[in-house]
């Protein structure tokens, strides 16, 4: 039998095989490096998921040749990259190169995908700042202050700290806003502050970083199935950095199963794009955000040329910040773990389609024109 001359297998060795495909050998290798840590991963966590990792091999369309596509006949699937593709014409003259090398190998395509996934309220509760809360209503009412004006004024004082102040979101905003809460309460309510007062904020913020936060229900299952299938994961929220990534690591599963961790004082178009270009050296219309929050998770992610969806949170209201964006620009869910979250992200990463699907206008690439 004749050997292939660029790597010294036989045709057909690759039969169901994975092929991860990039513009060239090194990324296709780092993005392979990728799909193969998730994977592996989610069988370590959980018995549960399909298995080990199949068989994967890295492909630079800069390095194929006619005698080496012989030798990838039998291939499974191919899995294509955009690293380093921040051009749309370069993108879809990619696309194209991909899409004539499945249809020569009678395999199906798909998108490699990536996703942003926020933390607050999407994968972890936000329990712990909840009681906070309860705990400081409970304080004022003991006082006799309306339980409902002490959650007001410290929303407020909250607002005016983080927004007009600029102070960071962290144990310092936190402190802060339930040290000023507090004083304003006592003026309204004619009463004299206290040493002792003072001191109980303090002791319900430190109370709040000394808890361990809970999963959202099912969200830690449904992140181990995501990256059993291969899909690279990484936690973008916003918070106060040292904060957020002692919350992580309550939970050994999040450093196992996601590539990185991104921590922003905010979210903004701006920094969605540099994540994307710069640290993931991706298009930003190859990745997606997933969170609770309209403006921060959707329509700041959205404006930077990513797909998103929307999480429906219990803490978070809908019609309190209500979406600017039209319908149709999102996907809406009502939980991270829900099967609608896995059905919209499969269908948009094309894991859904079969070799019938090779001639098929819905390959077309996920990007802006």
């Amino acid at each position: 039998m004749e050997k292939n001359s660029t790597n010294g297998l036989a045709p057909a060795a690759y039969g169901g095989t994975n092929l991860v495909v990039a513009a060239d050998q090194g990324k296709a290798e780092a993005a392979a490096q990728n799909y193969l840590r998730a994977r592996t991963a989610a069988a370590s966590i959980s018995k549960g998921v399909r298995g080990t990792a199949p068989s994967i091999l890295p492909v630079g369309l800069d390095r194929l040749t006619l005698r080496r596509i012989t030798a990838l006949l039998g291939t499974r699937r191919i899995i294509y990259t955009l690293a380093g593709q921040h051009d749309s014409e370069q993108q879809n003259a990619f696309a194209a190169d991909v899409r004539s090398l499945a249809r020569a190998l009678n395999c199906p395509m798909q998108l490699a995908p990536v996703i942003a996934i926020d933390l607050d309220s999407t994968l972890l509760k936000v329990n712990e700042y909840l009681e906070a809360e309860q705990t400081f209503k409970a304080d004022m009412a003991a006082l006799g202050i309306d339980p409902l004006l002490a959650d007001r004024v410290r929303i407020e004082r909250y607002k005016d700290l983080r927004f007009r102040q600029g102070i960071p979101i962290g144990r310092e905003l936190l402190a802060l806003t339930y040290e000023a809460a507090y004083l304003e309460l006592c003026h309204l309510g004619e009463l004299r502050p206290t040493e002792q007062g003072l001191a109980k904020c303090q002791q319900i913020v430190a109370q709040v970083f000394a808890s361990r936060p809970k999963f959202e229900r099912g969200a830690a299952a449904q992140l181990v199935r995501l990256a059993a299938d291969g899909y690279d994961c990484h936690i973008v929220t916003r918070g106060d950095d040292d904060a957020q990534r002692q919350r992580i690591q309550h939970h050994p599963i999040l450093e196992q199963l996601v590539q990185s961790v991104t921590v922003w004082s905010d979210k903004t178009p701006e920094r969605y794009q540099d994540f994307a270009r710069n640290v993931l050296d991706l298009p930003p219309s190859s990745l997606t955000m997933i969170g609770d929050s309209v403006i921060f998770d959707v329509e700041a992610a959205v404006m930077a040329g990513y797909h998103a969806i929307h999480v429906l949170s219990s803490d978070f209201s809908l019609e309190a910040f209500p979406p600017t964006l039209p319908a149709g620009s999102y996907a809406v869910v009502p939980s991270f773990a829900s099967p609608a979250l896995r059905s919209s992200l499969d269908t948009l990463y094309g894991l859904k389609l079969n070799a019938s699907h090779l001639n098929d206008s819905s390959l077309d690439l996920p990007i802006a024109a």
